[in-house]
């Protein structure tokens, strides 16, 4: 359950990083970006992180007994 459960975090992280670079790369180019977005985009990654980092820390725990 805890494999699947960090496997999917590093999905939507994945895929929130994707979009982030996405949003950064049209900003870069002018197309007329919401930076709002774009904020909350990084954020969300950022929280996807901590999260995936204390389910990795909880595997471990976990393996270790």
């Amino acid at each position: 359950m805890m494999e699947r459960d960090l496997e999917t975090v590093t999905f939507v992280q994945g895929v929130l990083w994707a979009a982030y670079l996405a949003l950064e790369d049209a900003e870069e180019q002018m197309v007329g970006i919401d930076r709002g977005r774009a904020k909350r985009i990084s954020e969300l990654a950022g929280e996807l992180q901590e999260l995936r980092a204390d389910l990795q820390k909880i595997e471990t725990e976990k393996l270790l007994g």
